[in-house]
């Protein structure tokens, strides 16, 4: 019994991503409760990382959710956007009125059932109770701990978000074990 809290002290050294301090900059996404704000303002009042409105600037980024719309939300954010192709006037000129009318009608019907299929993956919205850093150039998760508030009055909202960047501090302090 001796033991058990150096083994816990051991395991908690190891449990921090190296990656967490090299992180300067973060994006948050929004989180429920407001607590994304709360967040910002505790983050930036202690100088611990500088919170970034454009996400193209964020080293990581800190979100309530992970999973699927996570993966989109992060596409979204940082995959280059293709330029559409330019019309051909030409060939617009050549289409009858039914092609187009075709066309349009098939487009909304792939689009809808896009949406249906996301609707119905999506983990966003689901699951509460861990906050997760999620490094910007992998992908990867390198830092979560729980916070949640127990509900979303302003004083329980700011508590946990000073509960959340106090521990973040300490595990970008904490020197992994050799």
């Amino acid at each position: 019994m001796k033991f058990l809290p150096a083994f816990f002290c051991a395991t908690s050294l190891w449990a921090a991503d190296p990656a967490v301090r090299e992180v300067k900059a973060i994006y948050l996404l929004p989180m429920s409760s407001g607590l994304d704000q709360f967040l910002a303002s505790r983050l930036t009042s202690e100088g611990l990382v500088q919170v970034v409105t454009d996400p193209l600037k964020a080293d990581a980024v800190l979100t309530d959710k992970v999973g699927e719309a996570l993966e989109r939300k992060m596409h979204e954010l940082y995959d280059p956007k293709p330029e559409p192709p330019k019309p051909d006037p030409a060939a617009e000129a050549k289409k009858d009125e039914k092609t187009k009318e075709k066309e349009s009608k098939d487009a909304a019907k792939a689009a809808e059932a896009t949406r249906m299929a996301r609707a119905g993956q999506s983990s966003w919205g689901r699951g509460r109770g861990s906050i997760f850093l999620v490094q910007r150039s992998t992908g990867n998760v390198i830092w979560s701990t729980v916070g949640q508030p127990k509900d979303s009055s302003t004083p329980e909202v700011r508590k946990t978000a000073a509960k959340i960047t106090a521990q973040l501090k300490k595990d970008r302090t904490v020197a992994p074990a050799k």
